[in-house]
């Protein structure tokens, strides 16, 4: 029986993992309070002939750009965790001492096509232990999001429960890999910026509690979900005309209605940063957690159907 730690083990994935979870413990409650003290103002044009009003933001405050430099360090060591996993079930397979192994990386492709030719996989096909794991491997990829056989026949359950495309993606843990292993490649290149972004789309259309009066009739309005910068366009509210009373939203309510957060200057990142970044590791939790009867008592893999997602903290 193996102890997990030896360099076979899964001891250096979990210390991967774990310095990235450090990164981000490090990180979170600074832009949590950033995000949460609001540093910007909201002005709101209102037009009651045609029932809507508008808004803009002014005065933005500067995420810290140390920030992008803590979240590379947190996404690298993310994804770098399942590339050591990778490595020690080839070691276990093949007989190889995992430091020997330089030319493996866990795939995450969007395409069966492009499984077997991911860097290093059909040179570790040919460890005959290996084809066991690789089984299991390619169950975890994004083009297996959504098949039945793999994940059984309700699949997987949205996060926020929605049906939109990107929201969709992070629903699954495949979906959530995929964006994790996106990132990384980004990072390897340059430096991915934290930015202001819009609201969360259903809060700012329907906030709970709405702020106008009871009168008032609600029709459907429109938000910014993008990259913003000062003086930007954020939103609008529209109602039925004629206004059956005058109303003007105080700055209190639109700070609460209108929130900006935290995201990544990458157009496939939609949520804040204290969204998506525990999905990442929770997912690459999981996956190590899948392998961890065979490091530990050298027996099959977990099935797929026992990954526990989505994270209860986001179910």
């Amino acid at each position: 029986m193996r102890d997990g730690n030896g360099p076979n083990g899964l001891g250096d994935a979990w210390e991967k993992l774990r310095w990235a979870r450090r990164h981000y413990d490090t990180l979170a409650p600074a832009l949590r309070e950033f995000e949460e003290t609001k540093p910007y103002s909201i002005s709101v044009k209102a037009d009651a002939e045609a029932g809507r009003y508008e808004f803009h933001v002014h005065d933005l405050s500067p995420p810290d750009p140390d920030w992008a430099l803590i979240l590379g360090d947190c996404i690298h060591n993310a994804r770098a965790a399942l590339d050591c996993l990778m490595a020690q079930l080839y070691g276990i397979a093949s007989g190889t001492d995992a430091k020997e192994i330089d030319w493996l990386q866990f795939p995450i492709t969007s395409k069966p096509e492009h499984f077997l030719g991911a860097k290093g996989v059909s040179k570790a096909r040919k460890a005959i232990r290996f084809g066991g794991f690789l089984g299991r491997i390619e169950e975890l990829q994004p083009y297996n999001a959504s098949n039945p056989s793999v994940w059984g026949a309700q699949g997987h359950t949205g996060v926020w429960g929605r049906d939109f495309d990107d929201e969709a993606v992070l629903s699954t843990l495949p979906g959530v890999l995929k964006q994790l292993s996106d990132l990384d490649n980004i990072g390897k290149h340059r430096v991915v910026h934290p930015l202001w972004a819009g609201v969360e789309f259903f809060q700012g259309l329907s906030p709970d509690p709405p702020p106008w009066p009871a009168t008032f009739v609600q029709h459907p309005s429109e938000m910014n979900g993008g990259p913003i910068e000062n003086d930007e366009w954020i939103g609008a509210w529209n109602f039925v005309t004629p206004l059956p009373e005058s109303w003007m939203p105080t700055g209190r309510d639109l700070k609460r209605c209108l929130p900006l957060q935290v995201s990544l200057d990458v157009d496939f990142i939609v949520k804040s940063v204290l969204a998506v970044v525990p999905l990442f590791l929770c997912a690459v939790g999981e996956v190590l957690r899948l392998f961890e009867p065979v490091l530990l008592h050298e027996e099959a893999p977990l099935a797929a159907s026992s990954v526990r997602w989505p994270p209860e903290q986001f179910s």
